[in-house]
């Protein structure tokens, strides 16, 4: 290697003095090529494994295929060369061969790289083939825990088969979505066989089929049952907390141990409910007096596991009109008028934007037309499992001066969410005096229906600002994304407006939704 090098130099000089010579105009002579020595030979074959026994079976050919590494090396083509006749190879050009085993033996196959001296040397052992006659399986039936990868015995027998690869077809028996093959998948290696659940429900059942590579009549089969992954502990997910008397706003989430359980529902109870009593099903804290406060929160699937924590109730003034939204966000805020003349053909691009900050984190995204000056936040706090807070929850707000003349306002969202989708949408509304009122008392439900109208009274704010709060929890996705038009998936707030200016709140006949995606929204 080292003296091919040194005659390469060597010329090298020779010619750029020579062409140096015979250049009076002193142009730029032409780039040699640097000698890129090979590092590896590269092999590719079925039934090759690098630092593995190559075996071939008596009377099979197989192919095989060389890689001449690094990729710039300079040279790359390589030669075959067997040291028994009864392992025979044939060149096949561009790198690649055939090795065919005549009696059972062994041979050195040389595979060198031309014009280089290169050279790796592959051992080959040619045996006599051991036919598969079974196939190992864990049992008639077994267990795969929700949510986990579990590992199974499978083998193709006997121990010293040649050919040990095998097959697997997964077709469910039982199942709560009738057609679901993708409940659970199959992972395995050479050595290794992973069932892992995917899509399935507890209690579903699937059958596992595995076949012979070699011989397709080689079969057996088990049954896999889609088992809970037990819960083994319950937490508060923050404990010894602090509150106000004032803050209505606190809600406890649980914490579940192991994270991959299956089971993730909890219920809520206060010890001393005249100082903090807490809601059995959302785990909202409602403070009632100054003291400190024992909660439990109890497994609801595995009642037998709970655990406590307190609550100290305090006095101190809170910035908090609800949960994550400070009264301090709407001293900024200054209040929207417009002429609602046109307010259904109004699509007012945005003008502010806002991320809230607050113990969790928020981004900001648009709304697809609609209000001006809307500052939106969607929150991705995560409250392990919390009931709807598992779900994304948006929260949109705008201050608004109210007509003098208006005594209704009207909402309308446009629905693209799928036939099983649905999602959850409440409206509030705060006053100049920051009081909060629940406009549609709780959580209204939506679904695929196209069109809704939601009106609210405001005769009793005439000529008053205030401000109207959407908050969504929803199953199908997010909301208020402004290129997710009828992607089939999204519930999206479409306009608002006051009845003034001769501008009667009429409710529109139902739109086409697929005529409606071609024209685009109002």
């Amino acid at each position: 290697m080292k003296r091919k090098n040194l005659i390469l130099v060597v010329v090298s000089l020779f010619a750029s003095v020579l062409f140096t010579g015979c250049n009076p105009h002193n142009e730029q002579p032409s780039v040699i090529t640097k000698y890129v020595a090979p590092t590896e030979i590269s092999l590719k074959a079925s039934g090759y494994q690098k630092g593995k026994d190559f075996k071939i079976i008596r009377d099979d050919t197989v192919t095989i295929q060389a890689s001449v590494l690094p990729k710039d090396a300079t040279n790359r083509t390589v030669s075959w060369k067997s040291d028994n006749p009864d392992i025979q190879v044939t060149d096949l050009g561009d790198n690649k061969a055939t090795i065919k085993g005549w009696e059972v033996t062994t041979a050195n196959i040389t595979i060198s790289v031309v014009n280089d001296d290169f050279t790796m040397t592959l051992p080959v052992q040619c045996i006599t083939e051991v036919m598969p006659t079974g196939i190992k399986i864990p049992g008639d039936k077994v267990e795969l825990k929700q949510n986990t990868r579990q590992q199974y015995d499978v083998k193709v027998l006997p121990e010293d088969v040649t050919v040990k690869d095998y097959n697997v077809s997964v077709s469910p028996v039982t199942t709560l979505k009738p057609g679901n093959d993708n409940g659970i998948s199959v992972i395995k290696d050479e050595e290794n066989f992973y069932l892992k659940e995917e899509e399935a429900d507890i209690g579903d059942i699937y059958k596992v089929e595995i076949t012979s590579a070699r011989n397709n009549a080689i079969k057996n089969s088990f049954n896999v049952e889609i088992v809970p992954y037990m819960l083994d502990e319950i937490k508060f997910k923050n404990e010894d907390i602090t509150i106000s008397l004032k803050d209505p706003t606190y809600r406890m989430c649980p914490k579940f141990y192991p994270e991959k359980t299956s089971y993730l529902h909890a219920t809520y109870e206060s010890l001393n409910p005249d100082i903090c009593d807490i809601d059995p099903e959302s785990g909202k804290l409602l403070p009632k007096a100054v003291g400190v406060a024992t909660l439990k929160v109890t497994s609801v699937e595995q009642p037998e596991i709970s655990n406590t924590t307190t609550v100290t109730v305090n006095n101190n003034e809170t910035e908090y009109l609800f949960r994550n939204f400070k009264s301090s966000l709407l001293d900024d805020l200054e209040p929207y008028d417009k002429d609602w003349q046109n307010f259904e053909t109004d699509a007012v691009s945005f003008a502010r934007w806002l991320d809230i900050q607050s113990e969790d984190t928020w981004y900001s995204h648009a709304l697809d037309a609609g209000w001006a000056k809307w500052l939106c936040g969607q929150d991705y706090w995560d409250d392990n499992n919390c009931p709807d807070d598992d779900r994304a929850n948006v929260m949109v707000y705008n201050k608004l001066h109210v007509p003098q003349e208006a005594t209704k306002v009207q909402f309308v969202f446009r629905s693209h969410l799928h036939a099983n989708d649905t999602s959850l949408v409440r409206m509030l509304m705060i006053d100049e005096n920051k009081n909060v009122t629940d406009l549609t008392n709780g959580w209204l439900k939506f679904d695929n229906t196209f069109d809704r109208y939601l009106n609210f009274d405001v005769t009793p704010y005439q000529g008053k600002n205030v401000t109207f709060v959407i908050q969504q929890d929803m199953e199908a996705g997010t909301i208020f994304t402004k290129d997710a038009c009828c992607a089939g998936q999204f519930l999206m707030f479409r306009r608002m407006g006051f009845n003034v200016n001769d501008n009667p709140l009429i409710e529109d006949e139902t739109h086409d939704i697929l005529n409606w995606g071609k024209e685009g929204a109002a």
